[in-house]
């Protein structure tokens, strides 16, 4: 005879199991109280790292199940080039990237119609992650992948494997045009983390400006781009002033914000880098970020532009 035990004796029996089975989701059928306990537990933070994932979310009849989401990570999964003749051996052409800035819109876009759809709750928190790779960067690799990669590399030494160096030149975009319709507002959202840096695929900051001004309710918000762009200083001054612009249009209601503008420093100490302002002209970006730090209660990033206007708030 079967008997039923009380949710909390559940939930601590499941916390024991995930210790030693992290797939709790096949004992979701022992009964319809270990379902909405298992569901509530493996549907709070949600990865979609590829495609097909990515159509299932979008297609998935939520009702009760997103309430119990909290989390999801967007890894736009991008095209495969390894196979390609000499993809490895040059930096992504005009082509490639178009295709690429099509996936990374279509991808955030069809992601956005789905979450806008979803109410939000006055106190509940709602975290958002973005990035972007392909299956064949050194990041998305299969460890298996990986080790073949490198014992090519290896047997064809010196190698003209451009490896992560083939992409470094290259920035994703966000662009309506693609889509042909205008992108919704987001209210569900309240924490919002992209990373369009450090050994991934770069972002173009405009982009994420444009981004984050879809989140009416964002508090916390966690921005990693790149500021190198050493082949080209005039694109690096455009990406700072494009990015400054559109911090008008960010949220009121953002409180924490952590911004990382990734410079890396050339190896050669006789190297002047590029200045990044004209003198004798206000820093755009400089000025946005001194302006918009007064609303905030933690900020982390360029304290240079905005430390002496935060403790004066304080």
């Amino acid at each position: 005879m079967g008997f039923s035990l009380p949710p909390e004796l559940t939930s601590i029996i499941l916390e024991y199991i995930a210790h030693d089975d992290l797939h709790l989701a096949k004992y979701a059928t022992i009964s319809r109280d270990w379902q909405a306990i298992i569901e509530s537990k493996t549907f709070s933070s949600l990865k979609i790292n590829t495609s097909k994932r990515l159509a299932e979310f979008n297609e998935l009849s939520w009702d009760r199940r997103r309430s119990y989401v909290r989390k999801v990570d967007l890894i736009i999964q991008l095209e495969s080039y390894y196979d390609d003749d000499d993809a490895c051996t040059r930096y992504e052409n005009e082509g490639e990237m178009q295709r690429n800035n099509k996936i990374f819109t279509t991808s955030i876009y069809s992601l956005f119609i789905t979450l806008a759809k979803w109410p939000a709750k006055e106190e509940a928190e709602f975290s958002l992650l973005i990035e972007a790779r392909s299956p064949d960067d050194l990041l998305g690799q299969t460890p298996g992948a990986k080790r073949e990669r490198e014992k090519r590399i290896e047997e064809s030494y010196p190698s003209n494997d451009f490896q992560d160096k083939r992409f470094e030149r290259s920035y994703l975009q966000f662009n309506e045009e693609v889509v042909g319709v205008k992108c919704p507002a987001v209210p569900i959202i309240t924490s919002l983390e992209i990373m369009g840096a450090i050994n991934r695929r770069n972002i173009e900051p405009a982009s994420c400006s444009f981004i984050v001004s879809k989140f009416p309710r964002l508090y916390r918000l966690v921005l990693h781009l790149n500021d190198s762009c050493k082949w080209d200083p005039e694109l690096r001054k455009s990406h700072r002033n494009d990015f400054a612009d559109p911090i008008l249009l960010w949220p009121a209601s953002i409180r924490q914000l952590h911004l990382d503008f990734c410079y890396m420093a050339p190896f050669d100490q006789n190297y002047s880098p590029a200045a990044s302002t004209v003198k004798g002209k206000t820093n755009p970006l400089s000025l946005r970020l001194r302006k918009f730090s007064q609303q905030l209660k933690d900020g982390r990033g360029p304290m240079c532009a905005w430390k002496r206007s935060i403790l004066a708030h304080r």
